[in-house]
């Protein structure tokens, strides 16, 4: 993943030990957040990936 704020690259789990030890909501949303900046992204959801990886270049 990438932070859309900070542009650091991170993995989702370590998002998600972000959002444990920060986030009162942890666990009702999905929201990763940022472990450099702490901003909250929005994931693409699974069939915006598939479509835009069907697409001729």
């Amino acid at each position: 993943m990438q932070c859309e704020t900070c542009g650091k690259t991170y993995d989702k789990p370590i998002a998600e030990t972000e959002c444990a030890s920060r986030c009162a909501h942890y666990g009702r949303c999905d929201m990763p957040r940022c472990p450099n900046c702490f901003n909250e992204n929005v994931l693409e959801p699974e069939w915006y990936a598939r479509q835009a990886s069907a697409r001729p270049a």
